[in-house]
């Protein structure tokens, strides 16, 4: 699992309160049949309140009353939080947790499969892999062997211990995998890397970007009154590991001046698994680091105007808005693992290599924004269904496979 940093004392309580309600979880399993259509869903490793699981949450409790429906955290905050919204939610390690989670039939996560712990293997009991996004860079199952890292006899040996008092489930036990498009199906099968199904049903959090209720929508206009945003969104290096994607223009007074003059701002996001290693954060007002502040980034994307990333899936989701897109390949892929296919294609002339070129298109999707927008073929080539009915597809999609008499 991934924690973040943590302190010895820190980490000697999180231990010992996985083994006891790891116990506890496998006795009351002997003993406590699953309940059908009680659903349990997490993200983010346990730390936030977002992604698909997210949106299918609120679209079970909104639209499915009949059904039993929880999100599970870590987070004191996502609780209190969801809780002043009446919306079901437990902390993973917690009596309430426990006694909701052996009973779950059906088990939804986002991130990774270790969003919610102690959701053992059971009679009846399904997981769904909801993924955090759609393949595009490659990972651990199309790396070259020599790139990835083996694990030693003594980690193999700590993994499997905190399996079995966490979680004895994977991604190869979803009942499938949700995809946006007839051909990115075979690329998040080879991502994912099992024989786990592909369904073309859209993404669930990408409902929210064409839906016209939002109560997002107040706040952002009064944070950022008429002005165009544009959003800097690249993804990670070496999976965190690698150096954080550098500010652009920070030490250009000409393009922060012509930002000012157009009532534009810049908004620099980077990747959740890049913010631990931020030490300089440059921000000013028009070039604005909203890394660490907790922000969905479905409605970073809704109220953006041109999205700037490189080789991150959320041009993707972003796509769907029919407004500009520009890729800034900085490092030109040096520092990264690459793509699993060629876009270039799919945007021509939209690609930048250096900070002059970048302001050039910035410029140009400002001024005329459909000279950068995507093509009505290239939207259809990443999306299937351009709507927000991708909750409603996944819920028919869960049910064909789960309740079927």
């Amino acid at each position: 699992m991934i924690y973040g940093k943590e302190t010895p004392a820190q980490k000697t309580i999180r231990l010992a309160k996985e083994v006891l309600f790891g116990s506890l979880a496998h006795l009351l399993d002997l003993f406590i049949p699953v309940r059908k259509k009680t659903w349990i869903f997490g993200a983010d490793y346990g730390f936030s309140y977002k992604e698909n699981s997210k949106y299918l949450f609120e679209y079970m409790v909104a639209n499915h009353p009949d059904f039993d429906c929880t999100f599970v955290t870590d987070s004191e905050a996502v609780r209190k939080m969801l809780g002043e919204r009446h919306l079901p939610c437990v902390l993973n390690d917690s009596l309430k947790g426990i006694r909701k989670i052996v009973r779950a039939d059906a088990v939804f996560c986002s991130q990774n499969m270790n969003d919610i712990r102690y959701a053992f293997k059971k009679r009846n009991r399904t997981y769904y892999y909801m993924s955090h996004g759609q393949a595009y860079k490659n990972c651990r199952e199309t790396l070259p062997k020599n790139l990835i890292k083996r694990i030693s006899t003594i980690q193999k040996l700590k993994n499997n211990t905190e399996a079995f008092f966490c979680g004895t489930y994977s991604v190869a036990d979803s009942e499938f995998v949700p995809a946006t498009s007839d051909f990115l199906s075979p690329h998040m099968a080879t991502c994912i890397g099992h024989s786990v199904p592909v369904e073309v049903v859209g993404m669930p959090r990408n409902d929210v970007l064409l839906a016209d209720n939002d109560s997002n929508a107040q706040a952002w206009s009064i944070r950022f009154p008429r002005k165009k945003i544009v959003t800097y969104m690249p993804t990670h290096r070496l999976y965190g590991k690698g150096q954080v994607t550098p500010t652009p223009f920070r030490n250009n007074a000409a393009v922060q001046q012509w930002l000012r003059e157009n009532n534009t701002v810049l908004l620099i996001k980077q990747h959740p698994n890049m913010v631990r290693n931020m030490t300089d954060i440059f921000s000013n007002d028009v070039i604005i680091d909203i890394s660490k502040e907790k922000n969905d980034p479905q409605y970073i994307l809704k109220y953006t105007d041109v999205l700037i990333s490189d080789y991150s899936s959320v041009f993707i989701d972003y796509l769907m808005l029919n407004r500009p897109v520009i890729f800034y390949i900085y490092d030109n892929y040096a520092d990264v693992e690459g793509a699993m296919y060629d876009i270039d294609g799919d945007f021509p002339n939209n690609f930048c290599y250096n900070e002059g070129e970048l302001f050039e298109k910035i410029k140009e999707s400002v001024i005329l924004p459909q000279s950068t927008a995507p093509s009505a073929e290239t939207i259809a080539k990443y999306h299937k269904f351009v709507d927000n009915n991708s909750c409603e597809r996944y819920f028919k999609a869960v049910m064909k496979g789960k309740y079927r008499s």
